[in-house]
């Protein structure tokens, strides 16, 4: 974004090659590999939602889900890298975006290689997306539906309105990233295949302010919407956990109002509920 703003200001590229490499290297990763993230934190929150505790453990344990992400952004990685060092790509200023970006040595390198980013890199993880909050959310109505109808009501009553802001926030993070990335590749498309006569700068402006928007909004989303990351926020802003371990005896002591407040970090549905589909 700093780069981006320096070139609107100047009006060209104005930091040297070395760092126009930088910036198209991390400008294509960070496009790529948002969806493939965010696919896999779908699939995550279905597997977490739908199935059940042992399934949950058994494929996203700390390990494994470090070495699925670790995975994905190192294929990602790769496949911005390996074509550039084979010379079917080169990186260089584009003028219409205000930043560094690829350009393709040939047509056939360029119709193959926005074919394989749109199906790994978009159309892929969106469908995957859709379809876990989609199963997400069912789950989350049936149980809403079970819990009214019971005389259970009041004392679930919590846990319902936690799974409300649960699917609300899913919702808005897959409305958010649809709003921003289906108009961003249909601008590139038209873009890098002349299916236009021209393309006005204000548009292609508006493709790179959709990419930024997107990576902008996204924490604000989560915050915004779910308590238990902003508590969680802020107990690592203002080092809470290290000043209240600092006041407790060494030897224990009485909890905090705090500490003895149930955890509500988890989005599950307690496995007593009878309601668990796939």
């Amino acid at each position: 974004m700093p780069f981006v703003c320096g070139v609107l200001i100047t009006g060209k590229w104005v930091f040297g090659d070395v760092v126009c490499k930088f910036h198209a290297f991390f400008s294509l990763f960070v496009i790529y590999v948002s969806p493939v993230t965010m696919c896999l934190t779908a699939i995550n929150r279905y597997v977490r939602m739908c199935k059940r505790d042992e399934q949950y453990r058994k494929w996203f344990s700390k390990k494994k889900s470090l070495a699925f992400l670790a995975s994905l952004w190192t294929l990602v990685a790769l496949y911005v890298t390996v074509p550039r060092f084979a010379g079917f790509q080169l990186h260089q200023f584009i003028p219409g975006y205000a930043q560094c970006s690829i350009e393709h040595q040939t047509d056939v390198g360029k119709t193959i290689h926005y074919a394989i980013v749109l199906v790994l890199f978009f159309l892929t993880p969106l469908i995957a997306t859709l379809i876990s909050y989609r199963k997400v959310a069912k789950v989350i109505r049936q149980h809403k539906q079970a819990t009214s109808a019971t005389i259970l009501r009041e004392a679930n009553e919590g846990i319902s309105r936690h799974e409300i802001k649960v699917s609300k926030s899913l919702f808005a993070v897959v409305f958010t990233f649809m709003v921003c990335w289906i108009p961003f590749w249909i601008i590139v498309v038209l873009r890098r295949f002349f299916l236009v006569a021209t393309t006005p700068r204000n548009v292609e402006l508006l493709c790179m302010f959709l990419l930024y928007f997107s990576n902008t909004v996204n924490p604000f989303v989560y915050a915004g919407m779910n308590p238990s990351f902003r508590r969680e926020f802020r107990k690592l802003v203002l080092c809470d956990r290290k000043r209240r371990a600092s006041v407790l005896p060494s030897g224990g002591g009485q909890k905090t109002e705090e500490e003895s407040k149930p955890s509500v970090v988890s989005d599950r549905v307690p496995p007593a509920k009878p309601l668990r589909h796939s």
